[in-house]
């Protein structure tokens, strides 16, 4: 979010505004350099509406681009910093593209953490879970794994995947039961709510707000009572593009959360802010 951006006052007036935001803070270098793009005094004027705040941070990899611990250690004094000036409590970082660990980068993120403020959680933004299809990002599994040993948890970016209905569905299905398998961690299930038809992986009748809605209902049919954990929440990319119908699957997800669960957070609306 960058510090002109309006959209965040406009979120607030919302009849369903979001849980909290996940709002673009900054992009780092290779060094380690963080470039800040969100105004902390804005993001202040957003904590003071109790609206919970969570930062965003990007890099773009390029090819042979190798992340170092020097690196990890510079950009979490950065984020200290950044810490410092607003009331973030977590940052996602988004390095892109990724489907697996490449050369430097544990050690980079072990030391993001290790300078990072304790008391602040560290997640990756991150594709789905499973196993190389002919298009897209994929994550695998054996590297989640040694992630999730490193970071507070992940936010799956369960869109751009190219894929048909029914392989799709099992991938929704298989973020909630990989969430089960840690439930020490923290999930974020980031779902699809944008109109781009120039993405080639993003097929607008099988990657919306309404497969997603049907879906997660099934999963709760089903006894799967993880979606109920407080440290598994809810996304939308993004909040601003949702038309009537997103608004009112996301409200009916909601509801049905707070009918299901038996403690649930007020709303589980998250506005990422690209």
């Amino acid at each position: 979010m960058r510090e002109n951006d309006g959209s965040i006052a406009a979120l607030a007036a919302l009849p369903q505004p979001p849980a909290f935001l996940l709002m673009k803070a900054g992009i780092f270098e290779r060094s380690g350099r963080l470039k800040f793009v969100a105004s902390p005094k804005h993001v202040m004027s957003f904590c003071q509406k109790n609206v919970e705040m969570h930062a965003w941070v990007a890099y773009k990899l390029a090819d042979r681009t190798q992340l170092t611990r020097a690196a990890g250690q510079r950009l979490g004094q950065n984020l200290n910093q950044l810490f410092d000036k607003s009331c973030f409590a977590s940052v996602e970082l988004d390095i892109e593209p990724l489907s697996g660990f490449r050369s430097g980068l544990q050690e980079f993120l072990e030391e993001v953490r290790r300078t990072m403020r304790q008391d602040r959680k560290l997640l990756m933004a991150l594709a789905p879970v499973g196993p190389p299809p002919t298009k897209g990002q994929w994550w695998n599994e054996r590297d989640l794994k040694t992630l999730l040993g490193i970071v507070d948890g992940v936010d799956f970016m369960l869109y751009d995947t190219g894929l048909e209905r029914g392989p799709y569905v099992e991938v929704l299905k298989r973020a909630v039961a990989v969430a089960k398998t840690y439930p020490d961690k923290q999930f974020r299930l980031g779902l699809p709510a944008y109109y781009d038809k120039n993405r080639p992986l993003h097929p607008l009748g099988i990657e919306n707000t309404t497969v997603t809605y049907d879906t997660l209902r099934d999963v709760l049919k089903e006894g799967r009572e993880t979606l109920c954990s407080p440290s598994v929440r809810v996304l939308y990319y993004a909040y601003w593009t949702m038309k009537r119908e997103d608004l009112e699957n996301a409200g009916a997800l909601d509801s049905m959360l707070k009918e299901r669960c038996a403690e649930r957070p007020k709303s589980k609306g998250v506005t990422p802010l690209r």
